[in-house]
């Protein structure tokens, strides 16, 4: 299980760096409000596909991805990093 919790993280590292790579290309053309608007409501909605599919809050989840707890099944590794991203870049937009 501490392999599965270290690729998350390590999945996670590598949506958030192409999440970064599109957000500073996007910074550079200046961003609308509108943009910027468009964008948490399309991650919002991403969030949620996993929070029913899941049965948990984001915010449940992110604190415990943060703490480093182990998941349930090896098999949601790939999901829960893509879950860490998205709300991750959600805290960031919402800033």
């Amino acid at each position: 299980m501490e392999q599965a919790v270290r690729l998350v993280k390590r999945d996670a590292q590598v949506q958030n760096n192409k999440w970064s790579m599109a957000n500073s290309m996007n910074q550079k053309n200046s961003m609308t409000l509108q943009d910027i608007i468009e964008k948490i409501y399309v991650i919002n909605e991403d969030i949620e596909v996993y929070e029913r599919k899941y049965g948990i809050l984001s915010e449940t989840f992110y604190e415990s991805y943060l703490k480093g707890e182990e998941i349930e099944d090896d098999v949601w590794v790939m999901d829960w990093s893509d879950l860490a991203s998205a709300y991750k870049i959600l805290l960031r937009r919402q800033e």
